[in-house]
């Protein structure tokens, strides 16, 4: 049974469909004439459910990097599995505890580092402690699972 809220499970399902679309939050609010705190709200509990559903026990192949909105401002890291190209783990800041944290996500969902097989990654160098993978033949690449991680 659905909890008490303000919309219906259909016509949150369509702001849902139309958000994925790429509209804005606030071209949505406009259209269906509400206001944009609401839409904001229905998003995030819909990113919450999903993620809380969210089964990673079968990702080899990640891409790591980090982003900011403008220079100076903070910094946010982010792990996308690379055959289905959507986040895994996101986490503020870039410091050296960063791919840690993006490890402990990625476990929290079934994920194991271990059973990750190939990692690109375009973080500074100087946030890790053990610098960049080096080059090495595909059956060696256990190696770089094992290690990319260890923080």
């Amino acid at each position: 049974m659905r909890p008490k809220t303000h919309f219906t499970a259909l016509f949150e399902a369509q702001v849902i469909v139309m958000a994925l679309s790429g509209m804005t939050v606030t071209a949505i609010a406009g259209l269906i004439h509400e206001t944009d705190t609401r839409i904001w709200k229905l998003l995030g509990k819909a990113v919450d459910e999903a993620r809380d559903a969210a089964d990673y026990s079968d990702v080899v192949r990640v891409g790591i990097d980090d982003t900011a909105r403008r220079r100076g401002q903070s910094y946010i890291s982010i792990m996308a599995n690379l055959d289905c190209q959507r986040a895994v783990a996101i986490t503020q800041g870039r410091d050296k505890g960063a791919l840690g944290r993006l490890c402990a996500e990625l476990k929290e969902h079934g994920g194991d580092r271990t059973k990750v097989l190939e990692v690109t990654r375009d973080m500074a160098l100087r946030h890790t402690r053990w610098g960049a993978a080096p080059r090495c033949p595909r059956p060696h690449r256990a190696w770089i699972a094992s290690m990319w991680c260890s923080s």
